[in-house]
């Protein structure tokens, strides 16, 4: 799992200073890499944000009254398909070693990377996580104040619960069936083999 984030004073920025508030569609669907989720309760479109970070699909919430930075959530494309491994040795963009804890989507263990920053003097995270889409892998961010890391924490878990799409690992059934099959072509293989034998010694 490599230490994607995104620029979050870049995102806090915008979030501060939006250009205008476009309300999402509770429900989204990508034709083009056969996925669909749910948006975050309250969460609204932001087109700046997807243009300035290169994503596929950018939310955040509305400006809150308490003072608290809104959390946002990303969804970007990574370009290609994932291998099953859990990450290891993941690290922030300057070298540091990151937390990271799995989540569940699709009945597949996902790693969520923990990535602290320090935005004008505020404590934020951003969670990571790559999500094995068949299609193509995909990377979901959610990021806010680091003291809203339980909040974010479940709108992160409540965007997987709702996000779907076929997953490129092969489950339990599917590698006992691969087995299955190619334990039956080794079976017919050497039937093959000793009905030859067979043969050639009875000429």
């Amino acid at each position: 799992m490599k230490s994607t984030h995104f620029p979050t004073l870049l995102v806090l920025g915008m979030i501060l200073f939006p250009q205008g508030t476009t309300y999402a569609e509770s429900h989204i669907t990508d034709p083009n890499l056969d996925f669909s989720f749910d948006v975050p309760l309250g969460f609204v479109d932001s087109p700046e944000i997807k243009s300035a970070t290169n994503a596929i699909y950018a939310f955040k919430e509305p400006m809150m009254n308490n003072g608290k930075m809104p959390a946002f959530l990303l969804i970007k494309r990574l370009g290609g398909t994932l291998r099953p491994e859990p990450p290891v040795g993941v690290k922030d963009a300057d070298g540091n070693p990151v937390h990271t804890y799995s989540e569940c989507w699709n009945n597949t263990d996902v790693y969520v990377a923990v990535v602290p920053e320090v935005v004008q003097g505020v404590n934020c995270i951003n969670l990571n996580v790559l999500i094995p889409l068949k299609k193509e892998a995909l990377q979901i961010m959610v990021g806010g104040e680091a003291s809203r890391q339980s909040d974010l924490q479940k709108i992160q878990q409540t965007f997987l619960s709702h996000l779907e799409g076929q997953c490129s690992f092969l489950t339990d059934y599917e590698r006992s069936r691969q087995c299955g099959k190619a334990s039956v072509f080794i079976v017919i293989l050497v039937g093959a083999i000793v009905y030859i034998i067979y043969r050639r010694v009875h000429k």
